[in-house]
């Protein structure tokens, strides 16, 4: 996706699509709780993405720094 596109999943030529299959009476539930459960889901989508990423870059924790550290030694 270019720099000038929509935030993700919301593209206008999709890659992947997602099928669900529910009985009438679980989606008339699920609209009776969530007026719009595509929307609902996309963002349900993104915000698992973001913590997934989040959760990823916290355990990289701090980069080190390699070169410093042999230089120090290398001077002690």
């Amino acid at each position: 996706m270019s720099a000038g596109a929509g935030p993700r999943l919301e593209c206008r030529m999709p890659e992947r699509v997602i099928t669900l299959a529910i009985s009438d009476a679980d989606w008339k539930a699920l609209r009776a709780v969530q007026p719009e459960p595509v929307d609902w889901l996309k963002r349900t989508i993104r915000d698992a993405i973001d913590q997934s990423a989040s959760l990823s870059r916290a355990d990289a924790g701090p980069e080190r720094p390699v070169a410093k550290a042999a230089g120090a030694r290398a001077q002690a």
